[in-house]
């Protein structure tokens, strides 16, 4: 931020969702985020049932059920999951460790359809807890 790299304790409130993300292909969604939330939940000793209630919350958050038990696959397999919903995952893993301020690329906001189901889910984020989204808007072509 303004040239210098966070550190420690401003890097713990902010969540950053790049635009492209990689996955394991052979693991589900919801393994996906039960690893993730193991590791950054970790540090303050989270029982299993707090990590799987947390990933439950954010599977119902970012309306992934559907999925949640979905290998994620690749963008050239019809057995994975949507683009749509790798986008959401990535959302999903940056909430798992709580930040107060979320930032979203422009990837995420692109498609219409898509953009409609971000802005939906975004809305519903921050009124569920205290945090600041930002979106970054698109460039027009």
């Amino acid at each position: 931020m303004n040239g210098e790299v966070p550190t420690g304790a401003f890097r713990r409130v902010l969540g950053y969702v790049t635009q492209d993300v990689t996955y394991f292909e052979s693991l589900t969604v919801r393994e996906v985020l039960r690893y993730g939330a193991q590791l950054s939940m970790s540090r303050d000793n989270h029982s299993a049932a707090d990590i799987e209630a947390k990933v439950d919350h954010i599977i119902d958050m970012l309306d992934i059920a559907k999925c949640a038990d979905s290998r994620i696959g690749n963008s050239s397999d019809s057995g994975g999951i949507s683009g749509g919903e790798r986008r959401r995952l990535a959302v999903g893993m940056e909430l798992l460790s709580d930040p107060a301020l979320l930032f979203l690329g422009k990837k995420l906001c692109r498609e219409s359809c898509e953009a409609t189901h971000v802005t939906r889910t975004t809305r519903a984020v921050s009124q569920m807890s205290p945090r600041l989204v930002w979106m970054q808007p698109p460039l027009c072509a």
